[in-house]
């Protein structure tokens, strides 16, 4: 059986990346694709393995701006070939769930979110901190690229990070928790009680206040 991994893009590696790496050491022959990829910016066993890349990757100045070319994200997520597996496994954040198999192939999506910044995030990513024209031109687009979010997930065998993360696009949606990565840092038990809340430092994963658990009583 030939296998394809799909991902969104590899230009670092964060928790996406991290499952994506799980998901390699199951199936070491798989082939992984992705709209672009960064070289050197992911796990040695990811930069290994053969990695084939869409359109979006010879666009100019990807490296740093691909978030401008969301709007060719699905047609480029469609465009990549696997005619030739009869297993797809897509890891998605954004437009991985609509890669294309062929028929009689399954594909599997795990979604750690539909697109955050046209759903509930769409005001901090296109709000009154964009440029006019962004402001202009996003929300006959956004509103497109959510049908498409839910045209696709219904497409696929789906399952998702968390219930509440994929009730976007799915009536019923299956969730699937993945597995903890151990503890790198130890806190001291001494004394006051310490608490660390390290988000990354983008819009979706800044909370506004610190949740009640970080407060203590």
């Amino acid at each position: 059986m030939r296998v394809a991994l799909v991902h969104d893009w590899l230009t670092g590696m964060r928790g996406g990346e991290k499952v994506l790496l799980s998901l390699a050491r199951l199936f070491p022959d798989a082939t992984l694709f992705t709209l672009l990829h960064v070289k050197g910016s992911v796990a040695p066993e990811l930069e290994a393995r053969e990695i084939r890349t869409s359109f979006v990757q010879r666009l100019p100045g990807v490296a740093r701006h691909y978030r401008s070319y969301l709007p060719l994200f699905p047609a480029a997520i469609a465009s990549l070939d696997l005619r030739d597996y009869d297993l797809v496994i897509s890891s998605s954040h954004c437009v991985a769930k609509g890669a294309r198999r062929r028929p009689g192939a399954l594909h599997v999506s795990y979604c750690f979110t539909p697109m955050r910044y046209v759903w509930d995030l769409y005001d901090d990513y296109f709000g009154r901190g964009a440029g006019l024209l962004t402001r202009m031109l996003m929300p006959p687009l956004a509103a497109r690229l959510r049908r498409w979010d839910r045209a696709e997930a219904r497409t696929v065998r789906f399952a998702g990070l968390s219930r509440m993360s994929t009730s976007r696009v799915l009536l019923q949606p299956l969730a699937a928790h993945p597995l903890r990565a151990p503890a790198r840092a130890r806190i001291p038990r001494a004394g006051a009680a310490h608490r660390l809340l390290a988000p990354r430092p983008v819009a979706s994963t800044r909370p506004a206040a610190p949740p009640a658990w970080c407060r203590g009583p």
